[in-house]
């Protein structure tokens, strides 16, 4: 990514344009497998007010007062029969930005879990958050010059924002 980086953007701002950032297709490809592995979704949070905390009666915990749930309004609600997941090859237990560098994908496909009456996403904020995307790392990679994570990328415990139906997403902080 860094050398296509520096090959593309050689000098800012001169060549820090809109067409420059869209060319840069390592960045591209981790802005959708981003995209796929951690899904923008509603949430609403509650807050427990109660002094003696509030018990989920299903499974007997009780959250504390003071405490935040976030609940996840759409997660599973969104699927779309014919791009299941399920039928992905372990599609949440490996991030590989690489699955779209070489632009063979079909984009209603990759995003077939965004909220839209129209089905794919139809609003601006795609296009723009994949620019701010690539103006962010293109600014990160030239002004860190080399940076690299202590741990392999594998041993990292990422976790999708997209859950199975028969699943409901309950964070408690």
């Amino acid at each position: 990514m860094k050398a296509e980086i520096n090959e593309v953007v050689k000098r800012i701002p001169e060549d820090f344009t809109v067409q420059n950032l869209r060319s840069l297709r390592t960045v591209n490809s981790l802005f959708h497998e981003v995209a796929r592995y951690y899904t923008a979704f509603p949430t609403q949070t509650l807050e427990v007010r109660y002094d003696e905390g509030f018990t989920f009666k299903s499974c007997n915990v009780t959250v504390p007062k003071g405490w935040h749930i976030i609940l996840s309004r759409i997660d599973g609600a969104v699927r779309k029969p014919g791009n299941d997941y399920d039928s992905l090859e372990n599609p949440f237990e490996k991030f590989q930005p690489d699955r779209y560098l070489h632009g063979d994908y079909n984009e209603e496909e990759i995003y077939w879990y965004l909220f839209s009456e129209k089905g794919v996403r139809e609003c601006p904020g795609k296009m723009l958050a994949k620019l701010e995307f690539a103006a962010f790392m293109v600014i990160f990679t030239k002004m860190c010059g080399t940076f690299s994570i202590d741990k392999p990328i594998d041993s990292i415990p990422w976790k999708s924002g997209r859950l199975p139906p028969e699943e409901y997403r309950l964070t408690i902080q």
